[in-house]
């Protein structure tokens, strides 16, 4: 009851704020946009700006340009620990931010049919069309957990091995860059920079932008110079990399050089010039045997490399690694193997392993987890998230009297009536109609904590017997002890070396046997 006041008293206090920035955040509010991408942009300032407040930062934001750069500097300062995240400091001001770029993220991905995006392969044209549609003519606002599980299950199952194809359709969806519909050339994305020889920018850029823009924060370089038939040339590095995701997914845009050397060619010939490109480019050419085809055929396809490196040439088998624990998965991500001590058994009657039970959460592989999920939410009657009767909730706030909070007024102020009816449009109204329109999909998610729970138990089930054991220790000899416990016996033997003129002991030897 005490942090239920604590909660109300947060959302009400200052006029309602934090209740009022919640409920915009969670709205399909379009702020006289016209285009989806515009939508896009609006909500990566609005994350940029949470960003500056959780982290201290006082980076000026004005558009969607600078809010990209903003998040850039944001995210290689987190990397390299030179700021630290405030989660509990002006929480009223970064939340809805926060909670908009991810619903916006949400809301751009179900505009897409689930359909096309596991059996076809889509164009650059069919993402372009989705984010120049009028918001007028969109009205999704929701989260479709059926959808979601279905598309990350055909990934990870890869079902008639399209895995490969979804990637590139998900890429292609959050990061291709292209802004002219039916546009045949192939050099939209110029990597000399154009006529005017500038970075390449368009009205309808989203995600793409931000990630080229980490990238360019942690590489430092804006700009490649080099000389080619005795000509120099300067390659715009932003250009290069949205020309290099454009053609991981099947969209060559990035233009040529000498009027030949285009994309394609400058991959496979990329060994060639390998002392002019960034240290990790470099790195990436090293790890493939550069004097064979497995170069040019890493760059005809990375996805496919990255989905099956079946040579293990680059150390990257996306396949195999969503197959893996999450255990397993995590330390070859941040490369923990120096840090992992050498995993060493305690056996119980043959039964578990010490490790396994303090990996316990992390033992099932990707694959195991979304599998789970799917077999028991899938084909739920009501299986969406609706952001708007969230934002209702939030909104029957704003109308409430401010009073001093107790356990008497707590639930009248909420709307519950001394007769225990809902009062119709009062917080406890809307927080009843959003369980029972999401009942379905709580049920699931708690059914799947449940088995969690039940595994859990079953798997600390030999520790019961040994709750209440009793080691009894014999001395053998002078240096040999004995611990024994049920039928089993530990021996390990202490042994002094070495007196000094105090009659102390130097060196101490034990060893177990």
């Amino acid at each position: 009851m005490d942090k239920l006041q604590k909660l109300i008293f947060l959302l009400l206090k200052d006029e309602q704020k934090l209740a009022k920035e919640l409920a915009k955040s969670f709205s399909f509010n379009y702020n006289n946009k016209m285009f989806y991408y515009e939508l896009i942009q609006d909500s990566v300032i609005s994350f940029a700006k949470s960003l500056n407040i959780l982290t201290g930062e006082n980076y000026y934001i004005k558009d969607f340009n600078t809010a990209s750069e903003t998040i850039a500097k944001i995210v290689k300062n987190l990397i390299n620990n030179n700021l630290e995240i405030k989660w509990f400091e002006k929480m009223h001001e970064w939340l809805p931010g926060l909670i908009e770029f991810f619903k916006v993220v949400i809301n751009y991905f179900n505009i897409f049919d689930v359909n096309k995006i596991i059996d076809e392969i889509l164009t650059i044209d069919d993402v372009l069309e989705v984010r120049k549609k009028n918001i007028k003519n969109i009205n999704l606002n929701y989260f479709d957990a059926n959808n979601f599980l279905l598309v990350l299950k055909s990934i990870v199952n890869n079902h008639n091995n399209k895995g490969e194809n979804i990637l590139k359709n998900i890429l292609n969806i959050f990061f291709s860059t292209h802004n002219i519909h039916g546009y045949k050339g192939k050099d939209e994305v110029d990597i000399k920079g154009g006529k005017l020889k500038i970075e390449y920018e368009s009205i309808s850029e989203v995600y793409a932008k931000i990630l080229v823009d980490i990238l360019i924060e942690l590489m430092g370089e804006n700009t490649i110079e080099f000389s080619l038939v005795f000509k120099k040339y300067k390659i715009y590095t932003k250009n290069l990399l949205k020309a290099l995701i454009n053609w991981v997914i099947g969209y060559n845009s990035g233009g040529s050089l000498l009027n030949f050397f285009d994309i394609p060619k400058i991959l496979h010939n990329m060994p060639k010039f390998r002392k002019y490109l960034p240290p990790f480019l470099q790195g990436l050419i090293n790890k493939v045997k550069i004097n064979s085809k497995e170069w040019e055929k890493f760059t005809d396809n990375f996805i496919s490399y990255i989905w099956l490196d079946e040579k293990n040439l680059i150390g990257i088998n996306l396949k195999n690694l969503l197959e893996e624990s999450i255990f397993l998965l995590i330390q070859k991500i941040i490369n923990l193997e120096k840090l992992i001590i050498n995993k060493k058994s305690f056996n119980y009657n043959n039964s578990l392993n010490i490790i396994d039970l303090k990996t316990y959460f992390f033992s099932k592989s990707v694959k195991e987890i979304i599998n789970i999920c799917f077999i028991k939410t899938h084909n739920k009657r009501n299986n969406l998230v609706n952001f708007n009767l969230v934002e209702s909730l939030f909104l029957s706030f704003i109308d409430l009297k401010f009073l001093n909070i107790n356990e008497k007024n707590l639930w009248l102020l909420l709307g519950v009536k001394q007769d225990f009816t809902v009062e119709f449009n009062s917080p406890m109204y809307y927080f009843k109609e959003l369980l029972a329109s999401n009942i379905d999909f709580i049920s699931s998610w708690f059914n799947i904590l449940q088995t969690t729970i039940d595994d859990l138990n079953s798997c600390l089930k030999p520790f019961n017997k040994i709750y209440n054991l009793k080691l009894n220790f014999e001395r053998a000899d002078n240096s040999d002890i004995y611990i024994k416990y049920l039928s089993n016996k530990i021996i390990f033997s202490i042994k002094l070396f070495e007196l000094d003129e105090n009659n102390s002991y130097k060196k101490i030897c034990i060893k177990f046997f």
